[in-house]
């Protein structure tokens, strides 16, 4: 079995970081996660901290690639880089800017047709939590995730999907 774990050297000075190495070896460490707030030193802060962005922001997502792509290419071939990770808390982004809701929108017509149909598979006549317009449907569907999984709470959020299909 090999033991992993994170490790923030933003949150050490510098001078720490060989000691810690060397505890982490000592330790039987073989793999270590790091970078995880480094994205400020690769990216400017265009988009907002943690969690303040919208995923769907077609600048957002150009930075992303952008910084994905450059990762690849510096350590994809590298043997001690295992992989890396962009972001883990989509629920972090659940975004109610004017695009996010009308993606929103569209994205559930597609998927559920009609509205009817959103009440219905959606339990909204519990709370009397119906919709009746297109024009009430937005991203801040609190009744909506009520009871769902974190699976299916993803799965409600149209980005959530992109992401997990993106190849």
């Amino acid at each position: 079995m090999r033991i992993g774990m994170d490790y923030y050297p933003e949150w050490e000075t510098e001078d720490m970081w060989e000691a810690d190495a060397s505890r982490m070896k000592e330790a039987g460490v073989a793999m270590v996660r790091i970078g995880e707030f480094a994205w400020s030193g690769m990216q400017p802060r265009y988009e907002g901290i943690r969690g303040h962005r919208c995923v769907n922001s077609p600048s957002f997502r150009k930075r992303t690639e952008r910084i994905v792509t450059e990762l690849a290419v510096r350590y994809g071939s590298n043997p001690s880089v295992i992989g890396w990770q962009t972001d883990n808390e989509f629920e972090m982004t659940l975004c109610n800017c004017a695009s996010c809701d009308a993606g929103f929108r569209e994205w559930v017509r597609r998927k559920y047709g009609t509205l009817e149909t959103v009440n219905r598979e959606w339990g909204l006549a519990v709370w009397s939590g119906e919709y009746s317009s297109w024009v009430e449907l937005d991203r801040a569907y609190e009744s909506i995730l009520y009871g769902k999984t974190a699976e299916e709470r993803i799965q409600l959020q149209p980005f959530g999907v992109e992401i997990l299909e993106y190849k």
